[in-house]
């Protein structure tokens, strides 16, 4: 039996294809490793995309509340103003109301007695002046009111 030398042509053909085989997995895996690479880049971009585009959702969305919220703010203020206005108004109509059937009733009972002057000095009200048609006129009653 013959045993081939170290560097017989047969020796180096089966040692340059036992290097070819190792060379070639080394680059297919290599080539794996930067198409897996070129995913993981591509899918962190897809991501970053994502993430600024829910950004600017998120942040139109917050600008949004805060102009509906001063609006609402706004609003709340102006019915309040105007619930204060309306009770006021009220309140002058029901003291006019009661200042009008006091002078009426004074005015009804001056007719019938008398003594009507007595009587209208009597209910408090004599600043009230009577109107060339008839109709009691008090020049302080809005006085206390004022418009916003």
């Amino acid at each position: 039996m013959v045993v081939p030398s170290p560097l017989s042509p047969v020796r180096v053909a089966g040692m340059r294809h036992g290097q070819v085989r190792p060379q070639g997995l080394l680059k297919v895996a290599l080539d794996n490793a930067r198409i897996q690479e070129k995913q993981i880049q591509q899918e962190k971009k897809e991501l970053r995309m994502e993430l600024y585009r829910e950004r600017e959702i998120r942040e139109n969305i917050e600008r949004q509340l805060a102009v509906e919220l001063q609006s609402r703010t706004t609003m709340q203020k102006r019915l309040k103003k105007e619930k204060k206005s309306k009770r006021k108004l009220q309140e002058a109509l029901e003291f006019e109301s009661k200042r009008r059937e006091q002078v009426e009733q004074a005015l009804k009972q001056a007719t019938t007695n008398d003594s009507g002057l007595r009587m209208l000095k009597d209910t408090g009200i004599a600043d009230i002046e009577i109107e060339n048609n008839g109709t009691p006129h008090d020049s302080t009653a809005m006085q206390d009111f004022e418009f916003t």
